[in-house]
């Protein structure tokens, strides 16, 4: 019980302290045509991402984030960058060394799970800034949902411990859910109210939206069959309708249980 308290209540989102981030700033595309080549020629236009900024809402414009760190340390440091939101449709990724791209890749909502450089349901790129030297990256995002931005830093050590919280707290989330719905359906197979089938059957549907919502299922359920995550919320949410109106109208007691 100490350690769960311990694991809520302590900070996960640790930094080195020779690791620096030196830019973390954005830029909204309106025109939607910019490329690489144009957006870190123009890196210097961008605006600072803030805590106050970093959810823009729903927008059809194109956003590039510009991350600069620099390691004052006389050795090398493996760090990992995490997008918490995972529903980006397109997240392209560009890695610099001395001005010049070093590595590029797209990986999303839309991608295989095995674009991803590392099996998260986030989006997490790791990266290495050498002794004494800065590490520039650039990312492009196109989404159709809500444009959170937000990004967390870590190090190769801190971010072992966030993924661990953050399993952890998915899993007891989850079980908690499945309590939920295990007990209503054995409710209903004794007693035979079907209140209770109504019950879990919409604890059921929100289990799969949020598990969906969160990248999970992308993961564990369907990786390579991109189309499906978005096909997938738009059911859930149309579906998760019935079995809630069913269980109110029974609770009501406008018919017979």
């Amino acid at each position: 019980m100490k350690l769960l308290l311990y694991l809520c209540l302590t900070s996960i989102f640790l930094f080195a302290q020779n690791v620096k981030v030196v830019s973390y700033d954005y830029y909204l595309d309106a025109s939607n045509t910019w490329e690489e080549k144009d957006a870190y020629a123009h890196k210097e236009d961008f605006a600072p991402l803030t805590l106050k900024n970093q959810s823009l809402g729903f927008r059809k414009q194109t956003a590039w984030v510009y991350v600069k760190v620099r390691n004052s340390s006389e050795t090398a440091s493996d760090n990992i960058l995490v997008f918490p939101y995972p529903q980006h449709d397109n997240l392209t990724v560009y890695k610099y060394t001395d001005g010049k791209v070093q590595h590029a890749y797209t990986t999303g909502d839309l991608h295989h799970f095995d674009s991803r450089e590392l099996p998260s349901h986030n989006f997490a790129i790791p990266y290495t800034v050498e002794a004494n030297s800065t590490k520039e990256l650039l990312f492009k995002i196109e989404s159709s949902s809500a444009f959170n931005i937000g990004i967390k830093f870590y190090t190769a050590e801190a971010y072992k411990k966030y993924k661990f919280e953050d399993e952890l707290f998915l899993g007891i989330y989850y079980g908690i859910i499945f309590i939920i719905i295990s007990y209503n359906f054995i409710l209903f197979l004794i007693i035979r109210e079907k209140v209770y089938f109504h019950y879990a059957t919409f604890h059921l549907v929100y289990f799969f939206l949020h598990f969906t919502m969160n990248g999970l299922s992308l993961k564990l359920l369907y990786p390579r069959l991109c189309p499906a995550q978005s096909l997938c919320c738009a059911c859930i949410l149309y579906i998760g309708k019935l079995p809630f109106y069913r269980f109110y109208y029974c609770l009501s007691g406008f018919k017979t249980l």
